[in-house]
């Protein structure tokens, strides 16, 4: 039987950003100081003044070759993960170090629900701790499989447990419904085209929520663009007739489920009467 690229949801949870090329230089001078450390004959050299001095930079050579070595090879090749397979029933953490791959595995029918937890981090250098919204699989007998932990805010980690429940078709833990009120509010505010529109949405947040904090409203207006920018680029998609409305609707409250009914149907209306402008 075909196996379906949908029965495995995967996410990389480590993989260095920077360009390939750096790491494999990296690597390159690394090896070529090692090759320069061990056949190169530093004690006897005319540029050193004694064999100490000589086995002195051989060793520094090498060690800083290895150095080099390592790091470019972990930066380039070490990648890690996690899977959620349907077909054979398993979740598993993997990390792979180029062709070598280690994985731990465990029993999606242990877990009955995937958990939001909350948390808080420890103390930074500044005093300042911070609130955490690990995700997890969760069963009975207090059973944990952990997804992601470093979340620290709750519509991204709602969004990945959502997912990720909808992958296996399991319930959802530990839901704020206050949190998410409190955003389709302030959405609604974002949104709003009335008189109000006038005054900077910031000062419409401070006046509604006077508990967030001003530093706070920067990325809150980030969270309700992103959404915006999406709606709108999915209704595109269904003038130039690439998606029927109903999955682009669809699409959008998936990927944002943080959306009330009214929310997102404010949101898809809007982003149709803009896309057709």
């Amino acid at each position: 039987m075909a196996r379906s690229p949908s029965d495995e949801l995967r996410y990389v949870t480590y993989e260095d950003p920077g360009p390939l090329v750096l790491k494999l230089a990296m690597l390159a001078g690394g090896m070529i100081l090692l090759y320069k450390g061990f056949t190169v004959d530093f004690e006897h050299t005319r540029r050193v003044s004694s064999a100490a001095e000589g086995l002195v930079i051989k060793i520094m050579t090498i060690a800083v070759g290895a150095g080099l070595s390592l790091g470019g090879f972990f930066l380039a090749f070490v990648r890690s993960g996690i899977s959620f397979d349907r077909t054979k029933g398993v979740v598993f953490t993997w990390t792979s170090y180029g062709p070598f791959r280690t994985q731990s595995k465990q029993a999606l029918a242990d877990f009955d629900r995937v958990l939001i937890g909350r948390g808080v981090s420890p103390p930074l250098s500044t005093g300042e701790v911070r609130t955490r919204f690990p995700v997890d699989l969760a069963g009975p007998g207090n059973r944990r499989f952990p997804i992601q932990s470093d979340f620290e805010d709750y519509a991204r980690a709602r969004s990945k447990a959502q997912e990720v429940a909808t992958h296996l078709g399991l319930p959802v833990d530990g839901l704020d419904p206050a949190a998410d009120a409190s955003f389709n509010r302030a959405l609604s505010i974002f949104q709003d085209f009335g008189p109000e529109r006038a005054i900077p949405v910031e000062q419409r947040w401070a006046r509604e929520f006077p508990e967030i904090p001003g530093s706070a409203h920067a990325e809150l207006k980030k969270r309700c663009e992103a959404i915006e920018k999406a709606a709108h680029e999915l209704a595109m998609q269904v003038l130039y007739r690439m998606l029927t409305e109903e999955a682009a609707r669809a699409e959008l409250a998936r990927r944002f489920p943080t959306l009330d009914a009214d929310r997102l149907s404010r949101t898809w209306g809007q982003a149709l009467v803009f896309a057709s402008k």
